[in-house]
């Protein structure tokens, strides 16, 4: 096994940076669609929506400040007659790796303004009210210019973990906790997969997604031993959502809604609708609900829907993270180099049944836009590309002899040209025979 221990998991150039974030949210357009050049500062306007309706929950307030519930988050310019800072509540956890000497702490995301002022937890637990401060345990900032921030509280209850079932949650800036249940959250506990292996597939957007491929896309993870799947839903297409729902269906897939609150108003993910400097938050934050949702999990790979980490010798994933981690009680994570199929290249085999059949040209083994996989146990918060060891561990990176991530893309924009040297890497064929009918009858099953 060459395993190499990691210096920088992230760059300093700054402009490699912005090319990552910019790739990262087109890589569920570029699969499909060469994407327009990406805009620093986009018309909003015509895509703003009111989110205010008749029974739109209302915040709950104190002095300035606001606190919203997905999905009743502000969306559009309210138009504020006086300024106000809103919190935009998503969803609440129990925080597996967490846990304090006597009771459980629940973790709870959430975007907010900068400056929000001290907010409470109250919990609801069978027929019980109890409540507890709301302690910011991390804030995901890149630059000061992002209106709105990422971020996790986490609040105590004295509830150990088995006797939380039924426990419900609200945040508040007021004193006093509110009556009315309509504020207040399931807590979600996660499950305990013992060897499981899942991926944080972040967020799918676009009307320019492929189905085609994403049902490639899932029957693969599935020949690698994946056992769930992670996404936010923004927005897509008919056939798009016939694809998720199958795959949600059998249980591969967890899905949850999404939107973006706040300012700049009416942001989206799409070329069009972006905003780069707001571009790290948006996008992270799925990562923030993957970190607290697939914490039961052994191993946790960060990857978007164009791309698979392939064992260069194994067949199945599940036993080669067993070999890389399983020997060193101190790596959290481990990084990996990226081999870009760049369809500008052309096909090789343009006769063959699947896209990553036909697409084997790309670049040789490329540190740039790195993704990982990490164990919950041993690894704290991360982000699109990068992930922080709890005090104690390590991360290290893998030799791109042994394994690399497989990313299926039109050119990326930063490129200076589309035509880099690149290589014929055929070592996704020894899959075809299992993946090929696999995918067929998936689409059969789906009408696609």
């Amino acid at each position: 096994m060459i395993i190499r221990q990691v210096v920088h998991a992230w760059p300093n150039n700054r402009q490699w940076l912005i090319l990552c974030l910019a790739a990262a949210v087109t890589t569920f357009i570029v699969w499909s669609a060469s994407p327009a050049a990406p805009s620093m500062a986009p018309n909003l306007k015509k895509f703003q929506k009111t989110t205010v309706t008749s029974s739109r929950r209302p915040p709950l307030a104190h002095s300035n400040t606001l606190v919203e519930f997905f999905p009743d988050w502000t969306t559009a310019d309210p138009h504020d007659p006086v300024p106000v800072q809103r919190v935009y509540v998503y969803s609440a956890t129990l925080a597996l790796q967490h846990t304090p000497p006597t009771g459980s702490h629940i973790r709870i995301t959430a975007f907010q303004e900068q400056r929000v002022a001290q907010l409470r937890c109250c919990f609801r637990h069978r027929g019980n009210d109890t409540s507890a401060p709301a302690l910011v345990v991390h804030t995901h900032k890149v630059e000061d210019k992002q209106e709105v921030l990422g971020v996790v509280y986490q609040c105590h209850v004295p509830i150990s973990p088995q006797n939380l079932t039924g426990i419900r949650v609200t945040m508040t800036p007021d004193s006093a906790c509110p009556v009315e249940d309509v504020y207040y959250l399931p807590v979600y506990i996660p499950e305990v997969v013992k060897g499981g292996l899942a991926i944080c597939g972040k967020v799918a957007f676009g009307s320019l997604l492929d189905p085609l491929k994403l049902v490639e896309w899932f029957e693969m993870q599935k020949l690698l031993g994946v056992d769930k799947i992670q996404i936010l839903d923004f927005d897509n297409s008919v056939n798009v959502t016939k694809v998720f729902r199958y795959y949600q269906e059998t249980g591969l897939l967890a899905m949850f809604p999404f939107k973006l609150p706040g300012r700049p108003w009416g942001r989206g993910f799409t070329d069009e609708t972006r905003v780069l400097y707001q571009l790290a938050q948006d996008e992270d934050f799925s990562v923030l609900e993957c970190r607290l949702r697939l914490a039961g999990y052994d191993y946790v790979m960060s990857i978007d829907m164009d791309e698979i980490i392939l064992p260069r010798k194994k067949t199945s994933l599940k036993p080669y993270f067993q070999e890389i981690f399983g020997p060193n009680s101190k790596l959290a994570a481990v990084y990996f180099h990226v081999q870009f199929f760049v369809e500008e290249f052309g096909p090789e085999d343009k006769d063959a049944p699947l896209h990553v059949l036909r697409y084997l040209k790309s670049t040789p083994a490329r540190w740039e836009c790195q993704k990982y996989t990490y164990m919950p146990a041993r690894a704290d918060q991360g982000s699109t590309h990068s992930i922080n060891p709890f005090p104690g561990f390590i991360t290290k990176r893998i030799a791109p002899e042994e394994a690399v991530v497989h990313h299926y893309r039109h050119c990326p924009h930063g490129w200076p040209e589309c035509r880099p040297s690149h290589i014929t890497d055929r070592s996704i064929t020894r899959f075809q025979v299992d993946l090929v009918p696999r995918v067929k009858d998936v689409l059969s099953k789906i009408g696609l």
